[in-house]
């Protein structure tokens, strides 16, 4: 079975949709923070549409922990939300702030509440998060196979700019830390870092937390390059378009039709220096 969470009005080929909005009419109506009619470890791929943002920290932790309990070992969680990193770099930069504050915030909760954002996310928060619920290998998954609830792209004068965090992992085991746990420890402390709870929580086990540490290090890392790699590919797309766009240039700039309009032009400002002259005298 494949789920498609946060339908939106959308229905994807395949997959089985679940939303909170009965408005949207998915396949089932479901709060993900309580998803216990469906059996765990009996779902071989979840995509989480612009989901996560629009819960309260630390209840979007519930909801990540139901959804990868309910995961199959081997199975990929996709999640898509608004790129937090991506944002405060336009944002310093002046780019699109209007456009960027709206996002950051949902101005759709004006209309439905479930529209709101309540939280942001980054690419080391999820790297964080998904480990922390026993999950790794961690990429980039490409949402040309969905219709993107959320858009995914920035306007600019320069052409639309990806904007979406499309973050990709595997679930490979148990959790660390006992994922309610957890959450107890956030709901207390909601602004510390989930790996310092974690490790309080493993101090108060007895179980080492060291141990982690050097995947961890491996997987983020190799996110990160792979995010790069994405924004390289675009960054090579726009220079061919580019190049294009030049070579196109050149190529009417040796026609004949532009010789003679830069001819004409030439002769027109001489025509304009005689008729000056002419009046003057």
């Amino acid at each position: 079975m494949k789920l498609y969470v946060g339908a939106n009005g959308m229905r994807p080929e395949g997959y089985q949709t679940i939303d909170i909005d009965p408005a949207t009419r998915p396949d089932v109506v479901a709060d993900l923070r309580d998803m216990g009619h469906v059996p765990t470890g009996s779902v071989e791929e979840i995509v989480a549409n612009a989901v996560l943002e629009h819960i309260e920290w630390p209840d979007a932790f519930q909801a990540l922990s139901e959804m990868v309990r309910i995961l199959k070992v081997g199975g990929q969680l996709k999640i898509s939300v608004p790129d937090m990193s991506l944002y405060a770099r336009r944002l310093i930069a002046g780019d699109n702030s209007f456009h960027l504050m709206a996002v950051i915030y949902g101005v759709g909760g004006r209309v439905n509440s479930h529209q709101a954002h309540r939280f942001g996310y980054t690419p080391g928060m999820l790297c964080d998060l998904a480990e922390l619920l026993g999950c790794g290998r961690f990429d980039w998954f490409d949402m040309n196979g969905f219709q993107d609830a959320a858009g995914g792209w920035m306007p600019r004068a320069a052409g639309p700019m990806a904007e979406a965090l499309n973050f990709c992992c595997t679930k490979l085991g148990a959790p660390p830390v006992p994922p309610d746990d957890l959450y107890k420890a956030m709901v207390a402390q909601p602004m510390t870092d989930p790996l310092v709870l974690a490790g309080e929580c493993k101090a108060g086990s007895g179980v080492a937390h060291a141990e982690a540490e050097a995947p961890s290090l491996y997987q983020r890392l190799h996110y990160k390059y792979t995010d790069l790699l994405m924004r390289c590919k675009q960054l090579e797309r726009g220079n061919a378009e580019a190049r294009q766009a030049r070579d196109e240039l050149a190529r009417i700039q040796r026609s004949w039709t532009w010789r003679l309009g830069v001819r004409l032009r030439q002769w027109e400002r001489r025509l304009r220096s005689v008729r000056k002259v002419l009046f003057r005298g």
